[in-house]
Order: C-alpha cells, then sequence, then structure tokens
C-alpha cells in the first residue's frame, strides 16, 4: 500500500510542478522550433495529463486493495504483494505515459493565437480521444471504485462487530 501511495502522492506533485507552466508565454521563443519544444514538454500540459491519467488508476488501484483487504482479510496477505504491485505499478505509469505520447510528440504552438495546440491528421482523431479520455479517467474509474466501495460498505454495515456481539451476549 505504501508504494500505491507513493505513486499517487508523485501524481499529485507532477501536477503541481508543471501546473505552473501552463500561463507561461513565448515572449522569447516565437518563430522558432524552440516555442514547440516548450509547448509540447511544458506548457501544453502533457506532463499534467499524464499525472492526472496516473493518478485515476491509482484511486482504482487503492479502492481495490481495500476492497479486497476488507471482503477477503485471510487471502488478502497473498492478494496484492510487493512483487505484483511493483508490477502493477509500472504499468500503470506505462501505461499513462503512452497514453499521453502524442500530447508530446504532435503539440504545436500557434503565433496566432499564443497557445499551444494538438494539429491532429484527421480531426476525427482528436475528438475520439476525447471521449475516450473522458472514459478512462472519469466514467470507468468512478462506476469501478463506486462499485468497490458500495460493496465495502455493505459488508461493513451488514456484519456486527465484535464489541457489539460481546454486548448482546452480556444480557
Amino acid at each position: 500500500m505504501p508504494y500505491v501511495c507513493n505513486s499517487f502522492a508523485l501524481t499529485n506533485k507532477i501536477f503541481i510542478f508543471f501546473h505552473r507552466f501552463l500561463d507561461d508565454p513565448f515572449k522569447n521563443y516565437q518563430g522558432t522550433t524552440g516555442a514547440d519544444v516548450i509547448c509540447s514538454m511544458l506548457t501544453g500540459g502533457s506532463f499534467i495529463w499524464t499525472g492526472i491519467l496516473a493518478s485515476m488508476l491509482f484511486l482504482v488501484l487503492i479502492a481495490v486493495e481495500r476492497h479486497c483487504a476488507v471482503l477477503h482479510p485471510l487471502q488478502h496477505k497473498t492478494g496484492l504483494v510487493t512483487k505484483k504491485l511493483n508490477v502493477i505499478i509500472v504499468v500503470c505509469w506505462t501505461y499513462a505515459i503512452l497514453w499521453n505520447v502524442p500530447s508530446f510528440s504532435v503539440r504545436r504552438y500557434n503565433e496566432k493565437t499564443g497557445s499551444c495546440f494538438l494539429p491532429w491528421p484527421i480531426p476525427y482523431l482528436g475528438q475520439a480521444r476525447a471521449v475516450y479520455w473522458v472514459f478512462t479517467t472519469a466514467v470507468v474509474p468512478v462506476i469501478i471504485m463506486g462499485y468497490l466501495y458500495t460493496q465495502i460498505i455493505r459488508q461493513l454495515w451488514s456484519t456486527k462487530q465484535p464489541a457489539s456481539v460481546s454486548y448482546e451476549k452480556a444480557r
């Protein structure tokens, strides 16, 4: 669990660190390839989107871990052991980075608007990516976490706690 929490904290630090570059103007780099590089690496938000996606994956992973700990406490010791967890964390980071490769490689600076943009070769690619992004960072994680935490709450509310059992026996 500490590995997941550390990775989750890292995603938040990435967001905080790179968020300050979003409003940075391109005064010294207009009309050069430096503006494109800065746009794709700093101000375009590529690292922020990577951190957000990894953050959502880690929130789901935390929900799965809590679900296993509460609903299957005897098997929990053999559930998400360190070796499995390290692999899962690497897979989450890899997926988040690979998903945002277009943001790193395609994002360019527009001198007319003074902002970054993604020049998609086919316009529908950007729209499809946006829809998929909403599903992977909002809809699917919320459904999974909602289901898992609902199961945890049902389990905790339906079972009698040891203190209440001993209290009923004393009557």
